[in-house]
């Protein structure tokens, strides 16, 4: 039996089991939402500082334009002073998201973010109904169950539509399935009004989600899309003019002034990427200072194998790509209505082979064939037991019967049942902002000037304009390539006095006098120098701010282009190797990290499981040191135990003398920095440190 045959005989859904299994899986794919909820309601301590809760780093930037949003007239003028310091940022049209929030505020007193946390939890879910809608057109409305709680439960999609990420992301799958879904039940047998009708739905939908999303390539390529289904469908000239033409007004054609350039922009960024970037009127300078470019420090844009994008999706690779598999067939098989899913299926390509940010998009896509290998195998277990009954072979051999229907729900729901506990169904979201650097912020917050600026990567940007209310120096929307590899550079340095320098010089003159003194350099210690030869000391109240984030994760970028070869482009990626250790004796200690065997660390003889010489070991506590080791091995490593809360355990550092001598690891991690440029003003230690700038005592050598 063929597959089109079976695939074909798809009878009359009943209306009834559709609904209430659309609706259950609404509410199943909801609930883990609202428990997270009640979770953070009962543990505050856990998930806010303060009123501020742990999200994501966009999150902020949706929570400070809402409060502005609520301050303003609903319109901003002037420059954003708290973006790209001391420059600023010319106010833009304040995000759709923002708004919402801003306005959702009013019912809670205010309170931004938990209007931006209920908004995600609502919009999360919503898509299992366009979805759905969309299996039903299929033929395969039991696949809807399946993908819709498949992709709930993802990875994937779990985490960026929790409620700590608020975001786009957790109404972006609404709006798209529900574009696609009024568009392929565009018919044309379905009489002029309904399909008219369901133009009007694609165009609206549309045109909220450019609004929403304020990506208008998107208008672009559901217009293509639209034009083809048309095409492919086989609408008449003047009945599918008219449906383009409602397409076309109510999706608002103003939107095509932007998406050739936001298409543009979309393809350089996730498709065409470049690891370095030579600056805006680099003229002096020519090929030799090309930046390293900040794409590659950004691991939503970063390709992942395919075992791992499909584990994202439902764990265990070979399930994924049995869906994967599927869906391609169906695709095929049913190409015309494939065709208003091309945009996602573009997505889901880009997820494959460029950005795994793109896997929510995936995520559907294999689900859907999921859940048409059920569907189509019990559909053809019921086709040949109506054809072994005689009796009721012709009754049965063009409809799927209700029995048949019903036991493809249930499957569908055991199916994902079935894999609950390997989804991120009871996981628990690690958001990029914790809240010991939040309470770090909060406390800097209280003992910073008006018109303060912190020195810091520019993932921490909307966390510090928006809970410290301090202005930062790169922009996360747009970040500068030599911004980001000077602050790299300051923080990988082994002299405190050329961090003073960098910050000084770009505090001082700006993005201009920036931008001239790359243009006059020929090469990298010829700009280093220029800087230095320029200071002067700092105007106006600059901050340093360090995090753990920092060292666990981005510190290995920081030495990649700080310490950057400019002729060769090409840089080393160093950091920090953690572990946990645990005392077993006097001075002895026993070092674990997953998927790693244990190292035996004898602080006597300076050895790391009796063959590795060390050339020091140093012992914090609280934030300070407390002992320092110098072994006489001839050794590049370094040991730094940070004292837990239970007596003898640890956390080892294990790094080279150049990630030690580097200004983050003196300042952050030591607590020891140079009193002449710097004075300690929070001492969170390790949820953040921050430093003031006091770089007027520096003077040239």
């Amino acid at each position: 039996m063929r597959v089109r045959e079976i695939l074909e005989t798809d009878g009359k859904p009943s209306r009834l089991l559709f609904g209430l299994a659309l609706c259950a899986t609404f509410a199943f794919s909801l609930a883990p939402r609202i428990e997270q909820l009640r979770l953070w309601d009962a543990d505050p301590t856990t998930y806010f500082a303060e009123s501020v809760p742990i999200s994501s780093t966009d999150s902020y930037y949706w929570f400070r334009m809402a409060r502005e949003y609520r301050n303003s007239d609903g319109e901003l003028a002037g420059r954003d002073k708290l973006r790209r310091f001391p420059d600023g940022v010319s106010f833009e049209r304040i995000p759709a998201i923002a708004r919402v929030i801003g306005r959702l505020a009013g019912f809670f007193d205010g309170d931004v973010y938990r209007a931006g946390i209920l908004l995600t939890i609502a919009l999360s879910s919503l898509f299992v109904f366009p979805l759905g809608f969309y299996c039903l057109r299929l033929g395969i409305p039991a696949a809807g169950v399946v993908a819709g709680l498949l992709t709930s439960f993802s990875y994937a999609y779990f985490h960026r539509s929790s409620i700590a990420f608020t975001d786009t992301d957790g109404g972006n799958l609404a709006f798209v399935w529900s574009i696609s879904a009024s568009i392929a039940w565009i018919a044309p047998d379905a009489g002029l009004r309904r399909n008219l009708v369901l133009a009007a739905l694609s165009g609206l939908s549309l045109a909220a989600f450019c609004w929403w999303y304020d990506q208008r390539a998107f208008w672009l390529v559901y217009l293509a899309a639209f034009v083809l289904h048309l095409i492919s469908s086989r609408v008449g000239l003047k009945h599918g003019l008219a449906l383009l033409g409602t397409f076309v007004v109510l999706s608002n054609p103003l939107n095509i002034g932007s998406s050739i350039g936001n298409l543009s922009e979309l393809a350089r960024v996730y498709i065409f990427t470049s690891e370095t970037v030579s600056p805006p009127g680099d003229e002096g300078a020519g090929e030799t200072l090309a930046f390293p470019s900040v794409m590659e420090e950004i691991r939503e844009l970063q390709r992942l194998p395919l075992g791992r994008t499909l584990d994202a999706i439902v764990r265990g690779p070979v399930l994924g790509a049995l869906g994967l598999a599927a869906f391609t067939l169906l695709a095929v098989l049913r190409w015309r209505l494939a065709i208003p899913m091309l945009p996602i299926i573009a997505l889901g390509v880009l997820a494959l082979f460029r950005s795994y940010r793109y896997t929510m998009y995936l995520a559907p896509l294999v689900g859907i064939g999921l859940g048409a290998v059920v569907v189509l195998a019990i559909r053809g277990g019921a086709l040949r037991l109506a054809r072994v009954m005689p009796a009721r072979t012709q009754a049965s051999s063009r409809t799927l019967g209700f029995p048949a229907e019903l036991l493809a729900y249930v499957v569908a729901f055991a199916l994902v049942g079935f894999n609950l506990d390997r989804s991120s169904y009871h996981s628990t979201s690690r958001p990029a902002i914790h809240r010991d650097f939040l309470a770090g912020l909060l406390e800097l917050k209280a003992k910073l000037p008006a018109g303060a600026a912190i020195w810091s990567s520019w993932t921490y940007g909307y966390a510090i304009a928006d809970v410290a209310r301090a202005a930062t120096f790169d922009d996360p929307m747009s970040p500068d390539p030599v911004v980001a590899q000077l602050w790299s550079r300051s923080m990988t340095s082994s002299d405190p006095r050329e961090l003073a320098e960098i910050v000084s010089f770009i505090a001082n003159r700006g993005r201009r006098g920036l931008e001239r003194a790359v243009a006059a350099a020929h090469t990298y210690p010829e700009l280093l120098s220029s800087i230095s030869a320029a200071y002067e000391p700092v105007r106006g109240d600059i901050y340093l701010l360090f995090t753990e984030r920092m060292l666990k994760r981005e510190y290995t970028e920081y030495h990649y282009k700080g310490q950057w070869d400019f002729e060769k482009r090409v840089g080393t990626r160093v950091g920090y190797d953690v572990r946990r250790c645990q005392q077993t004796a006097a001075d002895v200690m026993v070092c674990s990290r997953t998927g790693e065997p244990d190292a035996v660390l004898d602080l006597v003889h300076g050895l790391v499981s009796g063959r590795f010489p060390l050339q020091k070991a140093v012992t914090i506590e609280n934030g300070e040191v407390t002992s320092s080791i110098d072994y006489s091995h001839e050794s590049n490593l370094i040991i730094q135990l940070l004292a837990g809360s239970e007596t003898g355990s640890y956390t080892a550092h294990f790094i080279n003398p150049v990630v030690y001598r580097s200004n983050f690891n003196q300042m952050y991690v030591l607590g020891r920095f140079d009193a002449k440029l710097f004075t300690e003003v929070v001492e969170r230690y390790p949820g953040a440190r921050a430093f003031r700038l006091t770089a007027s005592a520096l003077t040239p050598e």
